[in-house]
Parts: structure tokens; C-alpha cells; sequence
């Protein structure tokens, strides 16, 4: 946790990991710290996805782009994990139960959606990350909801961290922004925390947003200018309700790849951007067991889609056409007694979409299914069967699939046990594939028959309509199998002034292996508090490449605190190779101490220093060493109560053992000394208004200057 201070007031921004967050006694245990803190201060809860999810969305993302048949069940899995918490937690009667229910139903159906729009445009990182957040996301939105049907005093807001964090467009491996997310901040959460109706406000961990071209910034000197605007209407007359839109965007308008885009390229099974949408809906409700929905849209004047739907009692029928694509589909869902069915089908383009899924439910949150689906079209077909055991502490499932000649298996087991002192925290996942193998051959036939050509010079059959070879595929007798693994275990145990926590994930597949250890511990007799951390994470990835890219991080810190002073000591290596060519490999030996030495007006200076052994086989040669003290001072005023004043000043300096050290080590880390100077004035003139200005200034060793200067207002509506 990291206490703040603002005029008097404090702010305590607290952060829970996925182990935090497993089943109802660990959320009981979570609101007790929150409720010990909130009485006096506002709150900032920050949350990780639930344990296991965003290696669920790894493998969703994975198999999406080899278009694997397994996404479906990745998706289903995902889902249940969230609906079952959601039912153990909070109360079906309330409002909240079905904000929650309803928020996760929207997000599994945008991720069921980017999965196909993966398989659409191709694997592009920046989608992946979009398919990541989602599990901090879901978790995070749990977690508010669940302390506001609490009704024990504090009310809690839920936002988005991509609101908040801006990052650069390095995606997989994005960093912050830290000028532009520290006034993010200040403009947007700031004025919530200062507010009398919100006590706390639940913020996604994670991930952050990238800058648009219509963001001000300060290496972008291009005419971005571009306008767009959406009118909309909705209006109910008795049993009829409309609804439409419009938007129109022009040329120069660049907008960035959100939930909106993904949404509109589905829905209107398209790649090329949105530059005009027109449509209108019409609902109308002649009964209560009775509704029917009519539509029609049109986007960038080339494309047309028109609907209708028909839903009696618990069955749901539709009809929806997009140019000259038809879809039919049925379904329903129905409640009996223990027993909940649902079922649907599509028939889209000669292909045939089936699915179906039986819950029983033994006792509370106990329950057995059967789910399962069936497609097929002219070439292909895939049928898969799962069921399902969900119990406390042991859950099962198995399941099979096959798609074509391909034939899969795959279990899952997931142990969690909980006791007063600690908890054990265990899931184990493997599937194997069997895929017949095959061989080919190209056969002549008449000039111009078929469709293949022969490249000459490469000796490459090129596909080609009009050609001189056709192709032909075998199945052999022999198949290949393929296994995949992922085994993970939390353990933790808190007692007194010791509390403990240890992890272990391990994960292997076709030549991709991953294996992350980690033991925390922290013993905490106040006034006094001391955490250790030792880690290591280490991947070997030879899917992408021509040699195996191996990167390994090793961590040992202590960080003890007494009062207003905290100090941190950190020993870490770093290695990367490719193949047997390392990289780089750097050792860093640093310490640092931080005194918060008055509340207000705020002054916290904090001093630092490292020492890095750095080596590369590109310069294998040279044993570069560098030096790096720092230090810093930050001053912080409050302006009325309306606003406030923040000046730091940062000096670094940097001694490479070298006179000529490569670029590649100096590019972000210049030798000699940097100072930086930034200044902060925020002024809110009522919780919907905040206006900040914002000057910042780097001098790097060349005695070169880089500065910006930022206006900034923030109106919410």
C-alpha cells in the first residue's frame, strides 16, 4: 500500500492480486482491510485479474490466430469463472447482482468478437493486449459492485485504468507515459476522490491506452485536425420504442482501434474504417410474454444490413441479412427447478452453428453440466462434448473435440482450500491433440485447368487460378501428437505480523515454455514494516522465429520502513538470448531511501544509487560498467481547496566505465548528467471541472533542452 497525502486528508491506494479475489471468504477477508482503512481516508483499490485469466486470454488470443477450435471453450471457461464467483458473492435480488451479470455477458461477447476479428485481419499485438486487459477488467467491475451491495457505509465508483494510464504504442511490452498519466490522473480521479458521494473508486491494474493522432504531443508536428459527431434519438409511444443514429466522420478523423471499432468491423462483417453509419431500430412489446425487433442500417453508403427478430416467452428467433450474406437463427433459455437450458442455432452462408448447455445444481453454488456444440459446412466439421463438476474445494472438467482429422482432449482440475491462517490455491490444465499427418503432391494436368504453377527458378508451386498443376493431400497412417501444460500453485499463510505468500506458474506447449516462481514476505510491527521479494521468470519462446529467444529476469529486494522513511534495496539480472547469442545481459546492484519528511505542505526527498555490469556478444569485448546516483526532491502545496502545486526536481548521473560506450546501451541512458524540472498547477472549480498546466523540462548531458508546456481542461457531462 502507498499513503499519500493530500492537505489532510489522506489517500491509501491499496492493490489485491488474484489470490485476493478466489471465492466469498477471500472477498471477506479483502473488505475487512478495506473497512479497517476506509473510516478515515479515501480509498484507491487496484485489482489483477482473478488467478489464471489472462493466461486463459493468452491462449485464447493463440488460438484465435491459428483459428483453433478451442476458443469457444477458453471463452465458456472464462465466463463461468466469473459467473460462479458472481453467484457465491453477491445476492441474485439486488441491483448489483444483475449490473454484474450483465457487464460480464457484454465483455465475454466483445471477446468472443475480437476472437474473430483475429481471425479475420490477422494476429496484430495491438488486439492481443485489448483481449489481455479484459481480465482486470471483469475482475475489477466484481469487485466494485460487490462493495456497494455490501450497504456498509461507503459507496465505490468503478474506472477503467486505459482512461487513466497513456502508454507508448510498444505493444506487448508498452510503457507508461508518465507526464501524461500523472495529469490524467490528476484531472480524472482526483476530483471523484474530492467528491462526498464517493468514498472509493475500484481501478483496473494492467494496462493503460496508447496516444491517438488527435492527441497533443510533443514529438508530433502534423495537422491532425479532423471533426465527427454522432446524433442519436430514442422515443417510446406506448408499445413502440425507436431508436437510431448517425455518425459521419471525415477524412482526417483518425480513430484508434476501440471497443467501438471492433464492434462496428463484426457487426457489419467489414475491414475497411467507418466513415458513415445511419440505422434505426424499432421495438415493439404487444405483450408481456411478446417482443419483436426491427431494424435497418447502412455504413458508408455501400453497405446494407437489415433485421428482424421475434422473441415469445423463452424462445428467440431471427433473421438478419448484411448485403447479400443471410443469417437465420434460433434459440432459447429456460429455467426448471435446479435444471437451467439453453440452446442455440445458426445457419449462416451453408454452414451450420449448434450449441447447447444443461446445469444441474447439486446444492448452492454446486452444480454438474453438460455443454457442447456441433458445426459444420460443406468441407468441414467439428463436434465438441464437454462436462463439468463445480465444487468447493474441487472442481473438474473434461471434454472432447474433434475438427476434421484432428481429435482433442482436455481436462482441468482446480483445488482451492481455505483456512484461517492462509490458503492453498492450485489448477492444473492439459490437453493433447492428435492431427493425422499429411503429405502432398502436384499433378499436371491440361494448360490452363488448374491452379497451381511451377516457379522455374525457386522450384515453388505457386498457387495460381489458370495454372498447369493442381494439388493433391494425403492422409497418412501415422498422427502426430501435441500436449500442452499449465500447472500453477499459490500458497499463503499470514499469522501476527507475518504474512507470506508464494507462487509458482509453469506452462508448456509446442516449443514455448514459460516458468514464473515468486515468494513474498513481509512482517509488519508498527511502526515498523520490512518486505522481502525474491523471483525469477523465465521464457524460452521458439514459435516466431528462426532461433529460440530465451529471456530470463531474476529479483531479490528488501524494503523496510520506520514512520515517514522507507528505504529499498534490489539485486536483479536480466538476460536475453537468441539462441546462444546473448544479447544482453546486465546485473544491477541498487538502494534508495525516500523521507516524507512534513504532510503540508508535502516534501518528500529520496536518494538514490545503482550500479550495472552490462555484457552483449555484440561486443563481446567490452565489460561495460555503469554508475548511477540520484536523487530528487518533491514539493507539493494545496491551493485553497480547490486545487493544487506540485514542483520536483530530478538530477541523474550516469558514469559508464568506457569512453565510447555503443549506442545501444546510451540511447535511453546518455551519459553525464540529466536534470529535470516539472511543475504542476491543478485548479477544479467543481467536481465536473478541472483546469491544469503542465511544464516539464529535460536537460540532457549535451546540454541540449527539451520542453513542454501543456494546457489542459477537463469537463465531464
Amino acid at each position: 500500500m502507498i499513503l499519500l497525502t493530500e492537505e489532510n486528508n489522506n489517500l491509501i491506494v491499496m492493490k489485491f492480486g488474484g489470490s485476493c479475489l478466489q471465492d466469498a471468504n477471500s472477498f471477506e477477508q479483502t473488505t475487512k482491510i478495506i473497512r479497517k482503512y476506509a473510516k478515515n481516508n479515501k480509498l484507491i483499490i487496484v485489482t489483477s485479474a482473478l488467478k489464471g485469466i489472462t493466461d486463459k486470454l493468452i491462449d485464447f488470443y493463440k488460438n484465435s490466430c491459428e483459428e483453433a477450435p478451442e476458443c469457444d471453450l477458453i471463452i465458456e471457461n472464462i465466463y463461468y469463472i466469473h459467473k460462479n464467483l458472481l453467484d457465491e458473492i453477491i445476492d441474485d435480488k439486488t441491483p448489483e447482482y444483475q449490473n454484474t451479470l450483465d457487464f460480464i455477458d457484454e465483455n465475454i461477447e466483445e471477446l468472443s468478437q475480437l476472437g474473430r476479428i483475429v481471425r479475420l485481419l490477422r494476429p496484430s499485438m495491438d488486439i492481443q493486449d485489448i483481449i489481455v486487459s479484459y481480465g482486470e477488467k471483469l475482475s475489477t467491475f466484481i469487485v466494485s459492485q460487490y462493495l456497494n451491495s455490501l450497504n456498509q457505509g461507503f459507496k465505490s465508483q468503478f474506472i477503467s485504468s486505459d482512461e487513466i494510464i497513456i502508454t507508448d504504442d510498444n505493444f506487448g511490452r508498452a510503457l507508461p507515459l508518465l507526464d501524461e498519466t500523472e495529469e490524467l490522473f490528476k484531472t480524472n480521479v482526483f476530483p471523484i476522490l474530492e467528491s462526498d458521494k464517493i468514498d472509493l473508486i475500484c481501478i483496473t491494474g494492467f494496462y493503460g491506452s496508447t496516444k491517438d493522432k488527435n492527441t497533443f504531443s510533443n514529438i508530433d508536428d502534423h495537422d491532425n485536425f479532423g471533426i465527427g459527431y454522432e446524433l442519436s434519438f430514442e422515443k417510446q409511444v406506448n408499445i413502440f420504442s425507436v431508436t437510431g443514429q448517425y455518425l459521419s466522420y471525415d477524412e482526417q478523423f483518425n480513430k484508434p482501434q476501440n471497443k467501438e471499432e471492433i464492434d462496428y468491423q463484426y457487426r457489419w462483417n467489414t475491414t475497411s474504417p467507418l466513415e458513415e453509419l445511419a440505422e434505426i431500430t424499432v421495438l415493439i412489446d404487444p405483450i408481456t410474454a411478446l417482443q419483436i425487433i426491427a431494424g435497418y442500417g447502412i455504413v458508408n453508403r455501400t453497405h446494407e444490413r437489415k433485421l428482424i427478430n421475434i422473441r415469445p416467452l423463452f424462445f428467440d428467433f431471427g433473421y438478419e441479412v448484411i448485403d447479400s450474406i443471410d443469417k437465420y437463427y434460433a434459440g432459447f433459455a429456460k429455467k426448471l427447478q435446479k435444471f437451467m437450458l439453453k440452446s442455440n442455432y445458426e445457419y449462416v452462408e451453408q454452414k451450420h452453428f449448434f450449441n447447447y448447455d444443461i446445469q444441474y445444481s447439486i446444492k448452492g453454488n454446486n452444480r454438474i453440466s453438460v455443454a457442447g456444440n456441433y458445426e459444420q459446412d460443406s468441407i468441414d466439421r467439428g463436434i465438441t462434448t464437454k462436462f463439468a463438476l463445480n465444487t468447493l474445494p474441487l472442481s473438474l472438467s473434461v471434454g472432447h473435440r474433434s475438427y476434421n482429422d484432428t481429435t482433442f482432449f482436455f481436462g482441468n482440475a482446480i483445488v482451492n482450500i481455505q483456512h484461517k491462517y492462509g490458503a492453498i490455491i492450485g489448477n492444473i490444465e492439459q490437453s493433447q491433440r492428435y492431427s493425422q499427418k499429411r503429405d502432398e503432391n502436384y499433378i499436371k494436368v491440361d494448360q490452363g485447368t488448374g491452379n497451381y504453377v511451377l516457379d522455374s527458378l525457386t522450384g515453388i508451386y505457386v498457387e495460381k487460378e489458370g495454372g498447369d498443376y493442381i494439388r493433391k493431400v494425403y492422409l497418412l497412417q501415422d498422427f502426430e501428437r501435441v500436449v500442452n501444460r499449465n500447472y500453477s500453485i499459490e500458497a499463503s499463510f499470514r499469522q501476527s505480523i507475518l504474512d507470506m505468500i508464494g507462487r509458482f506458474y509453469y506452462v508448456e506447449e509446442s516449443d514455448f515454455k514459460s516458468n514464473f516462481g515468486e515468494l513474498l514476505i513481509a512482517l509488519d510491527k508498527t511502526p515498523y514494516e520490512v518486505e522481502f521479494n525474491i523471483r525469477q521468470d523465465l521464457l524460452n519462446d521458439g514459435r516466431y522465429a528462426l532461433y529460440e529467444i530465451t529471456n530470463r529476469e531474476r529479483l531479490l529486494s528488501i524494503t523496510p520502513t520506520y514512520k515517514n522513511l522507507k528505504a529499498r534495496v534490489e539485486v536483479k539480472e536480466v538476460v536475453e538470448r537468441h539462441s546462444a547469442f546473448i544479447t544482453e545481459t546486465r546485473r544491477s546492484y541498487g538502494a534508495e531511501i525516500l523521507w516524507r519528511m512534513f504532510q503540508s505542505p508535502l516534501i518528500k526527498p529520496k536518494l538514490g544509487y545503482s550500479y550495472s555490469e552490462i555484457f552483449s556478444s555484440y561486443f563481446s569485448n567490452a565489460a561495460i560498467l555503469l554508475y548511477e546516483p540520484r536523487t530528487s526532491l518533491l514539493l507539493g502545496l494545496p491551493i485553497k481547496t480547490k486545487g493544487r502545486f506540485e514542483l520536483t526536481g530530478e538530477l541523474i548521473y550516469r558514469d559508464y566505465s568506457l569512453d565510447v560506450v555503443p549506442y545501444l546501451f546510451t540511447a535511453a541512458q546518455p551519459p553525464g548528467l540529466t536534470k529535470i524540472i516539472s511543475a504542476t498547477a491543478s485548479f477544479g472549480f467543481n467536481k465536473y471541472t478541472v483546469l491544469s498546466l503542465i511544464y516539464r523540462i529535460d536537460f540532457s548531458p549535451d546540454n541540449e533542452y527539451r520542453q513542454n508546456l501543456r494546457f489542459q481542461a477537463k469537463i465531464r457531462f
